[in-house]
């Protein structure tokens, strides 16, 4: 038997982001929240929160997914672990029964990571939405703006000549 623990999910991560997460509430704090952030993640599949918090947590999710598909639900030290960073024990069984299986074939990320317009009006945090995949949710897709670039080209064309 091997010896997995809590403390083998433990992930090197910047100064300024853990500053950032630790601001108030100290160490234990920003576990909690990474741990609430893995929960919310695997009981909604796509979430939307800061910047900061959202890729350190995306590193502890896949770390979590990763270990539960080579050990599965059978080992000690695996479960005493989802049992530690899932606050809601009955997405335990969604771990391995849902989300596993669907990432057997895969060697990874099983997460993926899109940018959200900053919003001005309030603090101007940056935003992520963080989502499993191939989940059944509807797609995200990219809003490409129309860049036709023969207007501008008229328009530079007209200032120069006045």
């Amino acid at each position: 038997m091997s010896n997995l623990t809590a403390g083998k999910l433990l992930i090197p991560y910047s100064r300024l982001a853990r500053k950032k997460i630790t601001k108030f509430s100290g160490p234990q704090g920003r576990i909690d929240k990474i741990r609430e952030i893995i929960t919310d993640l695997l009981r909604l599949e796509r979430i939307e929160l800061p910047h900061f918090v959202g890729y350190e947590s995306r590193q502890y999710a896949e770390r979590l997914i990763d270990l539960a598909k080579k050990y599965g639900d059978k080992h000690e030290g695996m479960m005493e672990m989802a049992d530690y960073w899932i606050l809601e024990k009955d997405l335990l069984p969604k771990l391995f029964q849902v989300i596993v299986p669907r990432y057997e074939n895969r060697l990874g990320p099983y997460t993926q990571v899109y940018k959200l317009p900053i919003e001005y009006q309030g603090k101007g945090i940056k935003k992520i939405c963080m989502e499993l995949k191939d989940n059944a949710l509807p797609p995200i897709q990219a809003a490409i703006p129309n860049r036709n670039h023969n207007n501008f080209k008229l328009i530079i064309f007209f200032i120069c000549i006045n």
